[in-house]
């Protein structure tokens, strides 16, 4: 359990840095330096890499990993919007989002 709590941890800091990689250079004025993106390839990779490490000691199956880094990465791209653009969701993206949080019970609960 402990691996998989860092594999979730390391992803979603990693997907924390791909939202500003992709999206703040739109909403955050001194994000809008060509170079910051580039410059948070090199601890997204590592903190992607180091996830799947982390993912491989702990889960079952490394579909699992696929998985948990989809519905993490969704989580965190509806925490960012939220806080820094502002954007709410609708009744299609709530019920979007209400699915990735059971399937994120769906692989805590069953096992393989």
């Amino acid at each position: 359990m402990k691996y998989n709590v860092i594999c979730v941890l390391f992803m979603f800091i990693a997907q924390v840095l791909v939202w500003f990689q992709g999206y703040a250079p739109k909403y955050i004025e001194w994000m809008k330096q060509p170079s910051i993106p580039y410059l948070l390839a090199l601890p997204t990779t590592f903190l992607f890499i180091m996830s799947i490490k982390y993912g491989l000691m702990g889960f079952t199956s490394i579909w699992s990993i696929r998985i948990f880094s989809f519905i993490v990465g969704n989580i965190v791209f509806f925490i960012m919007a939220k806080t820094i653009v502002g954007e709410s969701l609708n009744l299609k993206n709530a019920l979007s989002l209400s699915l990735c949080l059971v399937i994120v019970l769906i692989q805590i609960v069953l096992k393989d």
